[in-house]
């Protein structure tokens, strides 16, 4: 469809609600605890998502569909004393237990900051007119605060979230168009000729809040101080510009540190956050993999918000249900005082999330730099 009706606008503002009470239900039946026991560990973060060469190793790359994401941020106990942190710990406070506070088996980890942009794209960048039944161009500039509770007992981890956002800046045009040009394969890369089309062009606000819960399933050590190999497993319930639920089935195999079997590879969608983890002593070297089934019932970045677009999706014309993957290597090179982690997605994807003619699945790579420090 080219133009969005009445009865659309309406259908998204509704989707945006849709899950709220199911989603409040599961946070309310959530044990995430309060507590006194603080991480002192900093941390500062670099991040991209690009779909080509070389950080895309497996694959076919091509600069299209997700055709980029980037970030930065730090985490530090230090942001409990400014405001960045209030709205999701107000949010949060709904749902944390407030009689759990004396868990001492409970560590408040550093809260993070991070700046992110993800970009989005039909897969003909040479037109300037909307490919009807494709994605619409779309870009979010999103500001994130994160929480995380860590149950070092039960080896269970919540993390919450909150994301102010922005759609229809001028970003992503700016940065594929630049990218595209320094390639210099027109034949592959083409300049992208329909940012004038995005989703809110010229500027719209949004949101996102997420509560996740994961847990370490199953782990075989290597030794008293190594494990060779970890099973997490957990869910998410978000709303906002991505509205509906997700599961995660995570691996790490190689020569790891029992403490960290929490740390995240990924950033896309549920955090592009900061990889945590206290500095220690050892040394790891892994390979990993997870696996993400996820069922939304809306997607502003291809639906729409509440502001008028050029072009975007129905809800009949977008696939619900998707499942994301990655995999990758990991290296940790520990001091006395601070770690350094590289987590390379080698390849990630999604399967389709068009309900068209255009069904495709995509795929990207991922780095992932983090210096932890302090503690």
């Amino acid at each position: 469809m080219a133009t969005k009706t009445d009865t659309q606008i309406n259908r998204s503002r509704l989707m945006k609600k849709a899950l709220l009470i199911p989603i409040l239900l599961l946070l309310l039946s959530a044990s995430a605890q309060s507590q006194n026991l603080i991480d002192s560990t900093k941390s500062v973060m670099l991040y991209t998502d690009e779909d080509f060469k070389p950080i895309q190793i497996f694959g076919k790359a091509n600069d299209q569909n997700y055709t980029m994401g980037f970030g930065l941020g730090f985490s530090s106990q230090w942001l409990h004393k400014s405001w960045v942190l209030f709205p999701n710990e107000i949010i949060s406070s709904l749902f944390i237990r407030k009689d759990k506070k004396q868990d001492t088996n409970v560590v408040r980890l550093s809260p993070s900051l991070t700046l992110n942009g993800t970009a989005f794209t039909p897969l003909d960048l040479r037109r300037s007119d909307p490919v009807i039944g494709d994605r619409p161009y779309a870009f979010l500039l999103t500001l994130s605060t994160k929480e995380l509770f860590l149950n070092t007992d039960k080896k269970s981890l919540i993390t919450t979230e909150f994301s102010f956002g922005l759609m229809g800046t001028k970003i992503g045009q700016w940065v594929q168009t630049k990218i595209h040009h320094m390639i210099k394969d027109t034949a592959n890369t083409p300049i992208p000729m329909g940012w004038d089309n995005q989703i809110s062009k010229g500027g719209e606000p949004t949101f996102l809040y997420s509560f996740k819960y994961e847990k370490l399933l199953s782990s075989i050590k290597l030794a008293k101080i190594r494990n060779l190999f970890e099973l997490k497993y957990g869910g998410e319930a978000m709303i906002g510009y991505y509205t509906g639920v997700a599961g995660n089935l995570g691996i790490r195999f190689g020569l790891l540190d029992p403490g960290n079997w929490y740390k995240g590879t990924s950033q896309l969608n549920n955090s592009h956050g900061i990889t945590k983890a206290t500095p220690r002593l050892h040394t790891e070297a892994y390979v990993f993999a997870n696996a993400r089934p996820m069922y939304k019932i809306y997607n502003e970045l291809l639906s729409g918000g509440f502001k008028s677009s050029a072009y975007t999706l129905s809800f009949d014309e977008v696939q619900q249900a998707s499942v994301e993957w990655n995999f990758g290597i990991g290296l940790a090179f520990p001091g006395k005082r601070n770690t350094f982690v590289v987590n390379w997605m080698l390849n990630a994807g999604r399967t389709s999330e068009l309900n068209t003619a255009f069904s495709r699945s995509h795929q990207w790579g991922t780095i992932n730099l983090t210096y932890n420090f302090g503690g």
